[in-house]
């Protein structure tokens, strides 16, 4: 029988959380789902209200799924009686009831906790630190992006006591989201990957972004450590008094510095640090940052140079993230997880780094960048000159702020320019012109799902 996380009676003590408890079973939660579709026999259904739907109209299916019991507000309770023999937590709000019982159990295990954030590359440099500190630790670490106020709970109720290490990134587009995740989360170690331009549309400068990551600080105990890139000039210039620092960086004053740096053909990088040689399963300078972040927080927690090289060797590129493929042959760039300003530099900077084969073009099909309020237009136009310098031959371009690279992009007499309203039109041309050797990177925001357009010529090309 699954091992219980936490007892009714516990859940009822909990003094931030306001609840009562009815009906009759279990008394004792298993595992929690917020989802009646993948919730599995014996754990707790959580009723969340979302933008979309309502979990309190789950309830039935969750409990005929075999849910040992369900957590639902007050009104629901009041307007559904004949539940009222089931095992039930009635609370005044579901979400806030789910973070207060993850903080909680939480709060139940002393082991490390680092919590990741920054601007881009949070994803991939969690997975980098899970896989180096796996070497020696028994670890544990969000699936996929599962970084918000539904998935960070998600994750730590999904600690169990072998686990002797807890990796776990947090996102926020408001103001107030990392404080809050902070107050859950509880990290002893903090990593902070970059302030870029993302989210300005809720944080307005780049001095808003930093204030809206500083947040997750706020959590850290007075003994507690920050790792942070030293080479990104606004986190160089924060003072974290009463804290434990570690910088990173390719320059002084970087503690963990990498030298040396170097690429093969597809743009992976080798580098050193400390006169030790490390290279990278996976494109992109920008992946040198995260890889010194994992080297950092590895050497924090004493692991040998061997057995940090082995975890950065061992990584696999996440997910529509740097994710390479060959067709027909030709090389995909799959960068189509999000985008920012910051996060699109850098794929161009990988583009431009790999080497193309005779009679290769290098292509770029590119999607809006969201939310960027009001330095949408300009970041938008800013954009065909990074297009240029990464030596793109040919621009595809889809969406409605993507219009203003057009317009800048057709400037440069060399580069050729498509713009399209839709997609399956810009697969259809994309498909025409491409063979073999091209090289082609995908990116956009997650909104764009410019992945489709891959999708669509993986299809085309096994007709």
């Amino acid at each position: 029988m699954k091992e219980a996380l936490l007892t009714i009676d516990e859940v009822l003590a909990i003094e931030t959380l306001v609840s009562e408890w009815t009906g009759k079973g279990a008394t004792t939660m298993n595992g929690i789902s917020t989802d009646s579709r993948l919730l599995r026999p014996g754990e707790w259904f959580c009723a969340i209200a979302g933008e979309r739907f309502d979990g309190h109209e789950f309830v039935p299916k969750a409990m005929a799924r075999g849910a040992a019991g369900a957590i639902v507000n007050q009104e629901w309770f009041r307007n559904h009686p004949e539940w009222a023999d089931r095992a039930l937590l009635i609370v005044e709000d579901t979400l806030q009831a789910y973070q207060e019982i993850a903080r909680h159990y939480r709060n139940k295990t002393s082991i490390p906790v680092i919590g990741i954030t920054g601007s881009s590359g949070k994803t991939t440099c969690k997975e980098m630190v899970y896989s180096v500190l796996s070497q020696r630790f028994a670890a544990h670490c969000n699936a996929k992006s599962f970084n918000n106020h539904i998935g960070l709970p998600a994750t730590l109720l999904t600690l169990r006591p072998n686990h002797e290490i807890l990796v776990a990134e947090v996102g926020t587009n408001h103001f107030g989201e990392l404080r809050r995740l902070g107050q859950i989360l509880n990290p002893t170690v903090v990593v902070l990957t970059n302030i870029g331009f993302a989210h300005l549309e809720a944080f307005g400068s780049l001095e808003g972004v930093l204030r809206a990551k500083l947040e997750l600080l706020e959590s850290l105990p007075a003994n507690g450590t920050v790792v942070f890139n030293s080479d990104d000039p606004l986190l160089s210039a924060v003072r974290y008094p009463g804290q434990t620092h570690l910088r990173y960086g390719l320059y002084p004053p970087a503690d963990v510095r990498a030298t040396d740096l170097s690429c093969n053909d597809t743009a992976c990088y080798q580098f050193s640090v400390d006169d030790r040689l490390y290279r990278l399963p996976i494109a992109g300078r920008h992946n040198v940052y995260n890889a010194l972040a994992a080297i950092a927080v590895g050497q924090f927690f004493s692991l040998s140079f061997e057995e940090i090289q082995r975890g950065l060797q061992n990584f696999v590129a996440v997910e529509k993230r740097m994710q390479i493929e060959h067709l027909g042959g030709m090389m995909l760039v799959n960068e189509t997880y999000n985008a920012n300003p910051s996060s699109m530099a850098a794929a161009l900077r990988t583009l431009a780094d790999m080497t193309l084969a005779a009679g290769g073009r290098r292509i770029a099909v590119l999607g809006d960048m969201l939310e960027l309020g009001s330095s949408a237009v300009k970041q938008h136009q800013n954009l065909a000159e990074q297009v240029v310098d990464a030596g793109v031959e040919i621009l595809f371009l889809y969406g409605d702020y993507t219009r203003y690279t057009a317009e800048s992009a057709h400037r440069y007499a060399d580069l050729k320019v498509y713009h399209f309203a839709k997609k399956e039109d810009l697969a259809d041309h994309l498909h025409e012109i491409i063979h073999a050797n091209d090289i082609i990177l995908f990116k956009g925001s997650r909104g764009m799902q410019m992945e489709s357009v891959i999708e669509s010529l993986k299809t085309r090309k096994s007709e």
